[in-house]
């Protein structure tokens, strides 16, 4: 799995890096526990966790494949 972050609040690195992390601790015991093996529709992750998943199991979700227009271009 990867975590990219492509914006942190414009404060000083620490305090970003430390809010980033407060807020993603809430939600990584759902993460750990998904079933990454289900389609992307079953796949039981909080929305806010689902709605940033970008491709899952090899294909982009719903709402990225927009992004197939720059990746076949």
């Amino acid at each position: 799995m990867v975590l990219a972050v492509d914006f942190l609040p414009t404060e000083l690195p620490r305090e970003a890096s430390e809010e980033f992390a407060a807020t993603l601790n809430r939600f990584a015991a759902d993460i750990g526990r998904a079933d990454y093996s289900m389609s992307f529709e079953d796949l039981n992750l909080p929305p806010e966790i689902k709605r940033a998943v970008i491709v899952h199991r090899g294909a982009l979700t719903p709402d990225y494949r927009y992004l197939e227009e720059y990746l076949n271009g």
